[in-house]
């Protein structure tokens, strides 16, 4: 970047804007930063369609009106600020149009999208900015790549043969905020490229995609983890976006592994998991993967079809904050994600995360609003990344020292042992 734009970064009126600020992400991230950046030197504003509602939202902090259909309110918003923290998706369908306005304003961008169709896209459609264009900033997919990013500077080893990540929630968790579920359903007629995308975002050459069809492949069985503390697992629910992630940020010659201990998992009465793993892959077999498929083929054949399931769904009043507040999530609930890898030289790295409150809601705010942050601290290193990146390869080393100094409850912390002590396991 020249002198000129960084002239004009320090010009801007504001470090972040918050964009999407009265969806379900967004007001949790509003939230986390009226609690501990208010009253700070961090200059911030939010943004969305309805001016009406941003007012509602939250006191004496700036509102910019801005929509995805509005190109010019696109552009007056990124020319005021530093970075857009985008939490408006889906992204495949309202993306665009936010990420090319930063581009054409210099300004940064994150988002918390796991849509990996959409960043390839992305990807191959812009290939010179000199913006920091950062996706994945919540919780996908950032516990499991940071910790791995972690563990590789640990190990200071450039090869990795293993990594496994393993997953506990424990207390209250909220039900899947409406963007995702709005993604989830937008994608149906696209179910059978989608799968395609995340083998080929997983690596540039045949042989990575191969290792990273494999992964996914293991990570839908159920799965007997050493690791976990000799219990079955089941696939982490994030596991298909982390996976293909993790390996494109770092060179693995074997399997990554994204587990689930269910709650009591760990008890002789569940049979250490396996009671879960007999029922659960029943309702995924006989009902679950059924209706997906009548319901994608249908899709798929009549795209229209789509169209309506969505109307149908914007129709509903939900709200995942509906269910819980933001206090109650973070007060009874815990993320905890341990990630074991294993270097070419017989060692292990054994990564612990920890985050206070559920992963949906609390972890996706706190995790996006500090790599936000952590990014803008982070625009004067002479030798920042620009273009299409990820969160460990950003701000890797800022954001973890930002998740262990800031009172928020997150902390990530990591040990290396022999390969061969089998007593470095989860308790």
């Amino acid at each position: 970047m020249t002198n000129d734009d960084n002239k004009n970064e320090n010009d801007r009126k504001y470090d972040i804007v918050i964009y999407g600020a009265t969806g379900d992400a967004g007001m949790a991230i509003v939230s986390y930063m009226s609690k501990h950046y208010n009253n700070t030197n961090i200059k911030w504003a939010i943004a969305g369609r309805s001016e009406e509602k941003l007012k509602c939202l939250i006191n004496n902090i700036d509102i910019i009106v801005a929509s995805a259909d509005d190109d010019a309110s696109l552009q007056n918003m990124a020319k005021s600020t530093k970075l857009v923290l985008s939490t408006v998706g889906p992204y495949g369908v309202l993306g665009e149009p936010t990420l090319k306005a930063c581009m054409e304003c210099d300004t940064h961008y994150v988002d918390i999208t796991g849509e990996l169709d959409w960043v390839s896209a992305m990807e191959r459609k812009y290939k010179n900015t000199t913006s920091i264009l950062c996706s994945f900033a919540g919780y996908d997919c950032i516990p499991f790549e940071l910790s791995t990013y972690m563990a590789t500077k640990a190990l200071n080893c450039e090869t990795l043969t293993n990594v496994e990540c393993v997953v506990s929630l424990e207390g209250m968790s909220a039900p899947a905020p409406r963007g995702t579920i709005r993604t989830v359903i937008s994608k149906l007629s696209q179910a059978h490229l989608f799968g395609y995308s995340l083998i080929e975002f997983g690596g540039k050459d045949m042989k990575d995609k191969l290792r990273t069809l494999l992964s996914l492949l293991v990570w839908l069985l159920p799965w007997y983890s050493t690791n976990a503390g000799s219990v079955f697992t089941m696939p982490h629910f994030m596991g298909w976006c982390n996976i293909p992630v993790v390996r494109r940020s770092f060179n693995i010659s074997g399997l990554v592994q994204d587990r689930m201990v269910l709650p009591g998992g760990r008890k002789w009465y569940t049979g250490y998991g396996l009671l879960y793993v007999v029922i659960i892959y029943q309702f995924l077999l006989f009902f679950f993967l059924p209706l997906y498929a009548v319901l994608a083929i249908s899709c798929i054949l009549y795209p229209s079809f789509n169209d309506k399931i969505l109307q149908l769904f914007d129709s509903c009043v939900y709200r995942a904050r509906t269910f819980f507040t933001d206090d109650q999530l973070l007060n009874n609930a815990k993320t905890n994600v341990t990630t074991f890898v294993t270097s070419s030289d017989k060692k292990k790295a054994i990564v612990k995360f920890v985050c206070q409150g559920d992963p949906g809601i609390v972890c996706t705010a706190l995790l996006a609003a500090e790599t936000a942050l952590a990014i803008v601290l982070d625009l004067k290193h002479p030798n920042k990344i620009t273009g299409f990146t990820t969160p460990a390869k950003v701000c890797g080393d800022t954001l973890i020292q930002r998740l262990n100094t800031a009172s928020n409850g997150c902390s990530i912390t990591v040990e290396v042992v022999e390969e061969e002590d089998d007593n470095k396991k989860i308790k």
